[in-house]
């Protein structure tokens, strides 16, 4: 066997035990669970009364410690929602989106991890084709062990999606839709397809980033939320591995990406939200410069968390 032959050959077995790991470790989701969504809600609470109580004790009870502190000995300064503030500070600088995860369904995660198995080794496929220094017995014999490898993680073609899932979710909703409303479509359907279609990009994203907290080395509890899990172990290994066969690879930010479409679902459905509300006698502010300025100051800063998480995702090498 070659020494070019052998290298492939490590790289292959190598990858595939690691992905094996990060499998084995994903069967500690549930199958379904809002768990994360309700500790994300509990610890917000938290949160929002920790703030409350350092409006108003935060300077008086730090200007105490600090006439302590001009005498001999030494008192830590306090601030009753200072771990939360480092908590979500060090959930940006460790390259997470700005975002908390909604709810758990264990097949779409398995389908991310399925998407990221199957284009590493597809990549693999396409350069062992070009590495014209293998014989084509050589070539011939890594391309049955990487059909064998891609064999378990098939990922589904967009046809199969679409006829699998999409269309009898649509079609049921349709159906279910005419045997109550045979008429014109009432004025809530718009609010409720796009409050629906938030939910989906929030389990969506809560998928990928579960995902990626396998990628990290969780498991458990620990897999809901990214951000609290230091170090790279799966990225730096797989990137270790793929680097020995001069392939450089990179998870594309499809979390990222998915709260900018967010982000934009957002704008657009602010009139038909603002329409729902008044339909049902709730009073909705007009708009006004002030409303539109804080609007657009909060995107912003919406906007900066998420460069700096990609920023930070990239050079840190979580990805």
């Amino acid at each position: 066997m070659s020494e070019n032959r052998a290298r492939w050959d490590k790289a292959l077995d190598a990858l595939e035990a690691l992905y094996k790991d990060v499998e084995r470790r994903s069967f500690s989701l549930p199958a379904f669970s809002l768990y994360p969504f309700v500790i994300g809600m509990w610890n917000s609470i938290k949160f929002g009364v920790c703030l409350s109580l350092d409006m108003w004790f935060f300077l008086p009870m730090n200007a105490i410690i600090f006439v302590r502190n001009l005498f001999p000995g030494r008192w830590r300064y306090r601030s009753f929602s200072g771990s939360y503030w480092k908590y979500a500070i060090t959930w940006i600088w460790r390259g997470e989106a700005p975002y908390c995860p909604f709810g758990i369904i264990r097949p779409l995660v398995t389908f991310m991890g399925t998407v990221h198995v199957y284009s590493r080794f597809r990549t693999i496929e396409r350069c062992v084709y070009l590495d014209d220094t293998l014989t084509d017995e050589d070539r011939t014999d890594l391309n049955k062990n990487i059909a064998a490898t891609l064999d378990h993680w098939k990922r589904p073609t967009m046809g199969q999606v679409v006829y699998s899932y999409a269309l009898p979710v649509v079609g049921l909703l349709i159906n279910v839709y005419k045997s109550f409303f045979p008429g014109e479509l009432p004025q809530w359907v718009g609010f409720v397809g796009f409050l629906l279609l938030s939910y989906a990009i929030g389990f969506i994203v809560s998928a990928f980033m579960f995902k990626r907290a396998l990628m990290l080395g969780a498991s458990g509890r620990a897999i809901y939320f990214p951000g609290a899990i230091s170090g790279n172990q799966v990225y730096d290994k797989e990137r270790e591995i793929l680097e020995s066969v001069g392939i450089n690879r990179r998870e594309w930010p499809f979390d990222i990406a998915l709260l900018f479409v967010s982000l934009a679902i957002g704008f657009v459905s602010y009139r038909t939200q603002s329409a729902f509300y008044q339909s049902l006698g709730v009073p909705v502010l007009a708009p006004s410069y002030n409303a539109g300025l804080v609007l657009l100051v909060e995107g912003a800063l919406f906007v900066i968390l998420i460069v700096l998480a990609l920023y930070r995702r990239r050079i840190s090498g979580r990805s």
